[in-house]
């Protein structure tokens, strides 16, 4: 599957969180710790949005494929597997 729309978003948030960390980077030193922490969250949850936003146009595109009905629930079962898996292994962290 082809994801340069995934890859677009989340060179466009790298790209303006680079900006807005070298703003930050001039700024006064007193304030220019917390600028960057400030501008790391805010990369996080971008990049967290544009993976958000990809996983869920690939599950999208992963069920329009199924053949019938049985297919269909065939592949919805292996999202919520995969989901499940990916939850535990989050909650290791």
């Amino acid at each position: 599957m082809h994801h340069s729309g995934t890859h677009f978003g989340i060179s466009c948030a790298v790209k303006q969180t680079r900006t807005l960390i070298m703003t930050t980077l001039t700024a006064n030193s007193s304030h220019q710790q917390i600028s960057v922490v400030a501008a790391i969250s805010t990369f996080i949850k971008r990049l967290g949005h544009s993976f958000e936003q990809s996983n869920t146009a690939h599950n999208e595109a992963f069920l329009a494929e199924a053949r019938d009905l049985s297919d269909l629930e065939h592949r919805i079962r292996h999202i919520d597997r995969s989901n499940i898996q990916n939850e535990a292994w989050l909650r290791g962290f």
